[in-house]
Order: C-alpha cells, then structure tokens, then sequence
C-alpha cells in the first residue's frame, strides 16, 4: 500500500462514486490500523467528510468501536468536535454505543471533545444520550472529565488572581 501511495498521491484521498468516503475513511471503519497508518504517513487529508452521512474517518471508526483507528487519528489531529448530518458528534456516537466504546469515549474526552455539545434541535447531550441508553459506565466517565475540566479552570482562575494580587502588590 505504502508503494502505490508513494507512486499516486491523489490516491490516498480518492471518494468513492457511491458514498464519497475516502481511502481513510474505509480504513477507520474496518478498523484497519495498518492502511490507516499507510494513509495518514502519505498526507491523506485526516477530516474529510462523507457525501452520505456526513461522517469523518472518527466518526466511523468511534461507530464501529475501532479504540486502536480512533486514537491515531486524534493523534494526527481530528477534531473531535466534527458532528455528522444528523448534528451526532463522536462523544454522542460512542455515549450510544456505551461499553463497547468506552475507550473511545476516553480517548474522546482525553482530546478535548466538547462534553457541552448538544445534537440539533433537541438539544441532547451526549450524557444524556449514554444515561438513556442505560450506558452507567459512559454517564460516569463524563461526569469524571467535566468535574476535572471545572476543577482546572478554578485553578487557573486562583492562579491568575494570585498574580494579580501580587502585582498589585508590587
């Protein structure tokens, strides 16, 4: 694969006439960590959207509970926040999927995936989709993170005025 990347550049990022989905994209789907890694090394775009679904090479591979695909492309930059047509981002797909995708959830979260996100018009968070879901598991690790996000923001907040006082001081 590598050889014919090597050869045709316009390759790693070619759509397929049916659904538009990128070499990429099909790899995170099957979980095919080689080809992903083949693909990414070549310069395949890491975001490109689906004419479908609207989904990223992420949200396929958080769909199908592919942990290892999931992690390299966070790793190469995916934006986490990318939601499909529907207005589904990956923490709502893996808050879904529930145990199956609880290391996605974490890498998810461990990259910055808005907790705070609501899906379109009903304004449902992907809390409240893995709690409706009966996901115990998925409710709990995202109320762990947002509870660490608050904690950090009060401690830069303590820091900053910390600095102010002694400047004031000063």
């Amino acid at each position: 694969m590598r050889a014919l990347l090597a050869q045709d550049t316009a390759a790693r990022d070619w759509r397929h006439p049916a659904d538009g989905r990128t070499p990429l994209g099909a790899a995170a789907a099957a979980d095919q960590v080689e080809a992903l890694d083949a693909l990414l090394e070549a310069g395949a775009a890491v975001d490109p959207v689906d004419e479908t679904g609207g989904c990223t090479p992420l949200l396929l591979a958080v769909v199908e509970g592919a942990e290892r695909c999931v992690g390299r492309l966070l790793k190469a930059g995916a934006d986490p926040n990318l939601a499909d047509a529907e207005g589904l981002t990956p923490l709502m797909q893996a808050a879904v999927s529930g145990g199956k995708a609880a290391g996605c959830v974490q890498a998810l979260l461990g990259s910055g995936a808005r907790i705070d996100a609501a899906h379109g018009a009903s304004g449902v968070t992907a809390r409240e989709l893995a709690g409706l879901q009966g996901h115990g598991r998925v409710v709990e690790m995202i109320d762990g993170e947002l509870n660490a996000r608050k904690l950090n923001e009060s401690l830069k907040m303590e820091k900053i005025a910390r600095e102010a006082a002694e400047k004031a001081r000063a």
